[in-house]
């Protein structure tokens, strides 16, 4: 767990959770350690670290994802009109066989003398 805890301090440059006095600030967070190793300490409370760090990601989560919405419906409202256009070429086919069975039978029915 230490391990993870000082990768995480030295990934985000922080110290402490809600600020730089917690209890379980990690030895790396130290004065003495900073000093030693020609660093100054991190002042920043790695909350706020990592808070910043996933509003970024989510926002970026959120711009794809609203991206990817708008392009379903555009797809989705395309297949609704081409769907319609369909239905009305099969509609307006059926009126002209209807008529044209009309004509034909009363053709048949007259004699085709006419």
């Amino acid at each position: 767990m230490d391990f993870r805890l000082n990768l995480f301090i030295l990934q985000f440059y922080c110290c402490g959770f809600r600020n730089i006095t917690d209890q379980a600030v990690p030895p790396t967070c130290s004065v003495d350690f900073a000093m030693f190793s020609g660093n100054t300490p991190p002042t920043v409370p790695c909350y706020d670290k990592l808070h910043n760090a996933l509003n970024s990601a989510f926002s970026s989560v959120g711009s794809i994802a609203l991206s990817l919405g708008i392009i379903e419906l555009v797809a989705l409202l395309l297949s609704v009109f081409l769907f319609s256009r369909i239905t009305s070429k099969d509609s307006q086919a059926q009126h002209m066989l209807a008529e044209a069975w009309r004509i034909n039978r009363n053709r048949i029915q007259n004699g085709y003398n006419r």
